[in-house]
Order: C-alpha cells, then sequence, then structure tokens
C-alpha cells in the first residue's frame, strides 16, 4: 500500500437527521475540523462515500479515519470499513450520552445546553487522538508528491490533487482518448520506482492491480490501462533520473570480441531497466590497469569495479546497476 510521508487524520460523521445525536455527530466534526485542528484533518462526506465517490474512499484507504456515528447503527464506520479501510477510533454518541448521563440532546435543529456540552467533549477526545496519530510529524500537513518528483513538461500539467480537498496526488491518463482520473498514482510510482522496479510486463500487472484499489477501473479495459499506466510510469522514472546524477559505466579490454559481448549485454540490461547511462569502452593498457583487475574483460560502474576476468551475464549487470542507483 502506498504511503505517504505526511498524514492528515479523516473525520466520517453520521448523516443521520431522524435523531439529535446525528446533529451531535456533525457539529463534533466540524469543530474538530475548524477550530481544534484546522489544516490536520478533512471532513468526509458520507452520502457521497457510500455512492461511491472516489476521493473521499480513497482518502480513508491512505489516511487514518474516525468515525463519528449518532447511534448504535454505526453507519459511518461501517461504510469506512467496507469500501475503504477500518477507522482507527469509532466513537458512538448515543453510547456516550448513555454512559456520562447528558440527557436530552436537544432536536434535529439545535442542541441543548447538554448537547453543546457533549459536542465540547467528545470534540476534544478527538482532538487528542489526532495529536496522538500526527505525533511524529507535528506542524506538517500532506504535501502532493508532484512538488518533490516533477513530472516532464508534457505530463506536468496532469498532476494535481483530489477534488476531495485532502490534497491526495492524483495523475490524469489518456484511455482510449478519454481523460481518466487516477487517484494516489504518483504515489504509487515512487513505491515502485523505490523499489527499483522496471517497467515490464509483470509491473503492468502489479500497477493495475494497485491502481484498482483506489480508482474504479472499466471492466475489459484492463489493456489499455497497462499501456498508459507502464507508459506515464517510464516518463516518471526518465524524470527522477533528471534530478540525479548519470550512472557511468567503463568497459574494460582491448576490444576483443568478449569485451564487445560484455558492451552488448551491458547495453541490453540499460534499455530492460529504462535506465541512462554514459557507458564508455576503455582499450588502453595503462587505462585499463589503473584498475584493480587481473585479466579483462572488466566492468566498472560508477568507478567501482563489478566484474572482471569474465562474461557477466545480463541478468548480473541489471543487478549491478540496481545497485548502483
Amino acid at each position: 500500500m502506498p504511503e505517504l510521508r505526511n498524514k492528515k487524520v479523516g473525520i466520517i460523521a453520521c448523516s443521520g437527521e431522524e435523531l439529535p445525536e446525528g446533529l451531535v455527530s456533525r457539529l463534533v466534526a466540524l469543530k474538530v475540523l475548524h477550530d481544534l485542528q484546522p489544516g490536520r484533518t478533512v471532513t468526509l462526506c458520507l452520502p457521497l462515500f457510500l455512492a461511491g465517490g472516489v476521493g473521499d474512499r480513497a482518502f480513508a484507504k491512505l489516511y487514518p479515519t474516525i468515525a463519528i456515528d449518532g447511534c448504535d447503527k454505526r453507519c459511518a464506520f461501517r461504510a469506512t470499513e467496507k469500501y475503504s479501510s477500518k477507522p482507527v477510533e469509532s466513537v458512538v454518541i448515543s453510547e456516550i450520552n448513555d454512559q456520562r448521563g447528558y440527557g436530552s440532546l436537544g432536536g434535529l435543529r439545535q442542541v441543548s445546553n447538554a448537547g453543546r456540552v457533549l459536542v465540547n467533549t467528545i470534540s476534544l477526545q478527538i482532538s487528542q487522538s489526532v495529536d496522538s496519530l500526527l505525533a511524529d510529524q507535528d506542524g506538517h500537513s500532506v504535501e502532493s508528491t508532484n512538488s518533490e518528483n516533477e513530472l516532464s513538461e508534457d505530463q506536468n500539467n496532469n498532476v494535481g490533487t483530489c477534488s476531495c480537498g485532502s490534497n491526495i496526488p492524483v495523475m490524469i491518463l489518456d484511455i482510449d482518448g478519454q481523460k481518466k482520473e487516477m487517484v494516489a498514482l504518483p504515489i504509487i510510482f515512487e513505491n515502485f520506482a523505490n523499489a527499483n522496479r522496471i517497467a515490464d510486463g509483470e509491473l503492468g500487472n502489479d500497477l493495475l492491480e494497485q491502481a484498482k484499489v483506489y480508482t474504479a477501473i472499466e471492466p475489459g479495459k484492463d489493456t489499455e490501462y497497462k499501456e498508459a499506466l507502464l507508459g506515464a510510469y517510464k516518463i516518471f522514472l526518465r524524470d527522477q533520473k533528471k534530478g540525479g546524477e548519470m550512472i557511468t559505466i567503463k568497459v574494460l579490454g582491448p576490444g576483443c570480441d568478449n569485451c564487445k559481448k560484455v558492451e552488448a549485454n551491458t547495453m541490453d540490461a540499460l534499455a530492460e531497466l529504462n535506465v541512462d547511462a554514459d557507458v564508455v569502452h576503455v582499450t588502453e593498457h595503462d587505462a585499463i590497469y589503473a584498475y584493480p583487475i587481473l585479466g579483462t574483460p572488466g566492468l566498472v560502474i560508477n568507478e567501482k569495479v563489478v566484474c572482471a576476468g569474465r562474461i557477466p551475464s545480463k541478468d548480473e549487470i541489471k543487478q549491478f546497476i540496481k545497485q548502483a542507483k
């Protein structure tokens, strides 16, 4: 599952209007959002959540969420657990009122004095939970991954944040001429890149499965989505390399068939990894034996001898390159 560097806490509250407890739950959510934890919490819309809201459901998968329910039906908690993941905390207004004996909470449009006391009490309780959940990143808010891994010029306008206001990064892909918003895709790409995953068919399947967690994929469109995801991932990798140092690879040898085979395997490995590198064939005797090798051919990556006296396979060279990145 993709992980965000900084988190916010989601608050999803009961939407029921037939009980005063529903009103209390919504007032609690608003107080936490605007008064106690501004900038550190996001409210999720339960009706939109139930209707299939991509942004709200994705948020609850990516971030810790607290459910505030008016009664023991626990609609907010159950919906979050069913469509996203289990909330980190469940607050039920009716249960707390029964335990503490506040009495009548008021009507459907206005809470009583007891109701206001309960709103304040529960709001403080939830605010303390938010502090605990975000204790390791106090004072930070969620930042779009796009600010740290800029995409290429032709993709830059296709990256933004989710319309739910949560700052979950999204990317727009072209699927058969239709623009499709893919939630959390920059984070997914970053995690696969950090794992040194190459843009091959196997990764296409993995990208698709991960994307399906956050975005609804139309039936029968898997192939089109895989192609688009792999294409976007290749651009992501290319642009990551723009900000880093170029890998330098040297093939050491007089130019014999074995040396040429090492160079050919190296070029194939680079192509499969979709990695750019400066490849040089060193043929002069003194330059070759300036490196600590006993025989040729030799392979040097970023001035480190990784193989000498034999022909490394393409797969071996791929591992050497991954270790050097």
